[in-house]
């Protein structure tokens, strides 16, 4: 027994250092295409229609075909990344990772990170243009 416990020590060590969010991710981009439909499509909904609006369902066809275009870009836009130790590298540039936030040392600390299943999801918030919706990612190792 004493031969396997500095094995023991180390391999509880090794395990739980690190988040569950070390690795290399690169963007899953077909969940994060649906996620980004789907929140497009219930703040299409949401929004109330004009009443003098000459194109009536057309409109709402043109803005969802806009809303797939959009987020078909965004899905393939974002580059592969690394997380190690709570620090989290992007083509160079690094932000931290605490507590489920991202922190990219520009104040905005609106970007949630998660774990789903085996999936990465990054929360981005909504903004003038766009809904709330989340980016999934999958592991690249």
């Amino acid at each position: 027994m004493k031969n396997y416990l500095p094995i023991l020590i180390t391999f509880l060590i090794v395990s739980c250092s690190g988040t569950s969010y070390d690795g290399s991710w690169v963007m899953d981009a077909e969940k994060s295409s649906a996620s980004c439909m789907t929140a497009f499509n219930e703040s299409m909904e949401n929004e109330k229609p004009a009443e003098d609006n000459p194109f009536g369902d057309l409109g709402m066809d043109l803005g969802s075909g806009m809303a797939a275009m959009a987020c078909g870009m965004v899905a393939n836009m974002f580059p592969p990344f690394e997380i190690s130790g709570g620090k989290m590298t992007i083509e160079g540039n690094e932000c931290s990772v605490d507590g489920g936030v991202l922190d990219c040392g520009d104040g905005d600390k609106s970007v949630t990170i998660s774990m789903e299943g085996k999936s990465l999801v990054m929360g981005l918030p909504a903004g003038d243009d766009s809904p709330e919706f989340s980016l999934y990612f999958k592991r690249n190792d």
